[in-house]
């Protein structure tokens, strides 16, 4: 048995997700210590495998500790409402500090630090994403019914099952805006303020950022001009003023509908409501978290003399060694390019090798469909994100570099969906995603833009192919494969 076998097989009894594509080491591992857990009873270990090479990349990660975690303290939250308003202060409080730093540790500014400082700020800046990220991690698990009512029948929440089925429907629609169209709302208002373009350009770079790479300055303009540039002052302040109207009748409907709710259905719509909200606005703190890692990264690499390509292969602990360690290492990084894989185990303790990346996917895609598609299914089964019916032409995205092949009209098939993705999902006829709830990034969107969307289907991305013929029912939550 090889290392990466051997890693597969210490998480074959546990329930993980899909693969997640497009991750990195230096944004992305070490997110799971268990510090970042800290104001949970629970202290089951998780774990996260990442693989990748220069141009791809893919992660497993462990979700049984996140069904466990959701559940403490969502029978928590029933004993003491109070408990969620406490997190969402915290959470705001933390949000605050990130956004104050991503507006003012420029490039410029970061020219005149020491090293010392930067790499103490680095360590600081992903930890207090990750902790916050923690913290409100039940926020990420898939809001279903049926775990509600599971809860009930196991007398561990009080409420009826009756008001559960009452207000479903309703209380999982989204009243707050989501991550997408918050940003939208953003830079209509910097337009309306007449905020010079170079600014616009600056305040947004986080808009495009992720767990793989932050654009430059460059590429973050070309993207914005794409979509804003033209947009007057006196036509932002129109759409803003459309917007508000809307959220203001959305509200004023929502607050008349909640009027006539007993006590626990109303605790019941806000923990629904704030769920939804904190795992969208949990991007935010990410995005600016990353991009100010970003540029505290190039600045270490461009006083070692290494090239920043190689910034998604080293670790936060790696680089904030100092320039001596960065320069020592970039013949590591440069192999890492070429495949390698890295493990977390939730404390300190790690492994990491070299592999190719393209055994490393095959042995882990087999790992997979053993575990989930045993009966190599073709009536593929998840929850419906929006109601629709839509015949089409499957297109899948895995990584990044996907994008470009995709067109008018395809139904855009993803392990899951980011804010990278919108462009595409705009586009789409319908979405179909390996991975979600109710209140993921693609049901979320998808009841925006009014497209059918087949979310949680766990796999998707093992069983369809470019160009095959689908019939989404996303009302039943079904694709069939017609051809």
């Amino acid at each position: 048995m090889d290392k990466f076998d051997r890693v597969l097989n210490r998480i074959k009894n546990r329930e993980i997700w899909p693969l997640l594509n497009n991750n990195s080491v230096f944004y992305f591992f070490d997110w799971n210590h268990y510090k970042n857990y800290s104001s949970f009873k629970d202290k089951t270990d998780n774990i996260c495998i990442l693989a990748l090479n220069k141009e791809k990349s893919f992660s497993i990660f462990v979700c049984d500790k996140l069904a466990r975690i959701s559940k403490e303290f969502l029978v928590n939250f029933f004993k003491n409402p109070n408990l969620l308003s406490k997190k969402i202060i915290e959470f705001y409080k933390t949000e605050k500090e990130v956004e104050k730093l991503y507006n003012s540790l420029s490039e410029n500014v970061l020219h005149s630090f020491k090293i010392s400082q930067l790499n103490t700020l680095v360590k600081d800046i992903k930890r207090k994403a990750w902790l916050l990220n923690g913290r409100v991690h039940f926020s990420v698990f898939p809001l279903e019914k049926s775990f509600f009512v599971d809860l009930v029948e196991e007398k561990l929440i009080n409420i009826k099952i009756s008001d559960i089925e009452a207000v479903w429907d309703k209380a999982v629609i989204p009243l707050s805006d989501s991550f997408d169209k918050k940003q939208y709302l953003y830079i209509l208002g910097l337009l309306k303020k007449k905020i010079s373009w170079q600014q616009i350009v600056k305040k947004c770079q986080y808009f495009y950022a992720n767990y793989q790479n932050v654009l430059s300055l460059e590429e973050v303009d070309k993207k914005l001009s794409e979509e804003y540039k033209d947009i007057s002052p006196l036509e932002a302040e129109k759409s803003l003023n459309k917007e508000k109207r809307e959220k203001e009748k959305k509200e004023k409907d929502f607050q008349n509908w909640l009027k006539n709710l007993n006590k626990k259905q109303k605790d019941l719509v806000f923990y629904l409501q704030t769920v939804i909200d904190l795992r969208d606005e949990r991007k935010k703190v990410f995005n600016q978290s990353f991009v100010i890692m970003n540029r505290i990264a190039k600045e270490i690499f461009s006083r070692a003399k290494v090239e920043e390509e190689l910034i998604p292969f080293i670790s936060v602990d790696e680089i904030s060694k100092g320039i001596k360690a960065v320069k020592k290492m970039a013949p590591v990084l440069r192999r890492r390019t070429k495949g390698y894989v890295v493990c977390s185990y939730y404390g300190k303790e790690y492994e990491d090798f070299f592999l190719d990346y393209n055994l490393a996917r095959k042995k882990a895609e087999e790992f997979y469909n053993a575990k989930y598609n045993k009966s190599g299914a073709k009536l593929i089964k998840g929850v419906c994100g929006n109601k629709g019916l839509v015949k089409g032409r499957v297109k899948k995205i895995l990584y990044h570099k996907d994008f470009n092949d995709f067109k008018d009209g395809d139904v855009l098939v993803a392990g899951m969906t980011r804010v990278e993705y919108i462009s595409l999902m705009k586009r789409a006829s319908a979405i179909i995603t390996d991975e979600g709830g109710l209140t993921c990034h693609a049901a979320i969107v998808s009841r925006e833009l009014g497209i059918p969307c087949v979310i949680g289907t766990k796999i998707a991305t093992s069983v369809l192919n470019d160009g095959d013929v689908v019939e989404v029912n996303a009302t039943e939550g079904t694709v069939k494969q017609i051809k």
